[in-house]
């Protein structure tokens, strides 16, 4: 037993040194130099444009006017890595809870980039530190503890793969009542196939919010898993409804 323990540990410390690596050698300047392999001439013209702008002004305001540019840019052509890493320039120069946590959300949406480890692994490492800054600052908002946890849960750290959840039943004790955690906690369970709990918190969070279309698809698995058929036929009509 205690070899096998002993192992594990060694495992789990052997991934969280590979995965530091990771983001280690990961920069916001070598994620464009293999993007910009797949852009037009338009488009590398648009951004050279944009960052000899960003390299000559000395006045700050204008450098993130430029940044935030940059930022759109780059999220329009699909590299939400890269966007969020000019959020995070935005938020380093004028470091409010909302710039961190605009960062944060940008990292975020690379996240499910799952053929791409190194965009994922860098992605999630600067969403973390985006929104435990954006915490730091307006430690009252729960939504950034939410997305903190989301990310958590998404990439969860090899030494503490629970943590995201922890955090996600935390705020639920905290804010009993919020549609939008108990919508996750109710996918979560999805996902770990305690059907039973997901019609629980599926339903509470609609009652609470019914302006959630996305939600009855989750609540027609959920039914249809603990053969609830009949609301699983209603919540499937709603559910393709939604997706029109």
């Amino acid at each position: 037993m205690y070899v096998g323990c002993e192992t594990k540990a060694s495992d789990v410390k052997e991934m969280t040194k590979t995965r530091a690596l990771v983001v280690e050698n990961t920069t916001r300047e070598v994620l464009e130099i293999y993007a910009k392999k797949k852009l037009s001439s338009a488009d590398l013209l648009a951004l050279e444009n944009l960052n000899k702008d960003l390299d000559k002004n000395t006045d700050l305001n204008k450098k993130a006017e430029i940044a935030r540019k940059l930022s759109a840019k780059w999220y329009d052509l699909g590299f939400p890595a890269i966007a969020g890493a000019y959020a995070e320039m935005l938020a380093e120069w004028f470091p409010t809870p909302e710039a961190w946590s605009i960062a944060g959300t940008t990292f975020g949406q690379a996240i499910p980039q799952k053929e791409d480890v190194k965009v994922r692994e860098f992605a999630a490492a600067h969403a973390i530190t985006a929104f435990e800054n954006a915490i730091s600052l307006a430690p009252e908002d729960w939504t950034n503890k939410l997305n903190l946890a989301l990310v958590l849960t998404e990439v969860p750290p090899q030494d503490n793969p629970m943590k995201g959840v922890k955090m996600l039943l935390d705020l639920d004790a905290n804010y009993p009542d919020n549609a939008r955690i108990l919508f996750h906690l109710g996918r979560l369970a999805i996902q770990t196939g305690q059907f039973e709990k997901a019609v629980l918190r599926l339903e509470k969070s609609l009652k609470l919010d019914n302006n959630q279309p996305q939600i009855y698809c989750l609540l027609e698995r959920a039914y249809r898993e603990t053969s609830i058929s009949d609301l699983a036929e209603k919540a499937a009509e709603k559910c393709r409804n939604s997706i029109k």
